[in-house]
């Protein structure tokens, strides 16, 4: 016997679980998750980078998730390695 939260109306009301996707190479904007696979730097620093307006970000209106340019992230890092050199 289904109780009325089991009934399949109130399960096709609620949101699909979705997990983040893996970024492709051709993606332009990415999620700081998403960075953080693809260059190996932690979401704590990349916020950070943010922050600190080092690292430009876009949030669409009405939007709470942080996109970064992909470019944007690869000069950063070129830029890093020059100062290094």
């Amino acid at each position: 016997m289904q109780t009325e939260a089991e009934t399949p109306l109130d399960t096709a009301s609620r949101k699909p679980n979705r997990s983040p996707r893996k970024a492709t190479h051709r993606q332009q904007l990415l999620t700081i998750p998403q960075g953080t696979d693809l260059y190996g730097i932690p979401e704590r620093s990349l916020m950070d980078l943010i922050a600190r307006g080092l690292l430009p970000a876009v949030q669409f209106p009405g939007g709470r998730r942080l996109w970064i340019v992909r470019q944007d992230l690869e000069q950063l890092i070129q830029r890093s390695k020059e100062v290094r050199a």
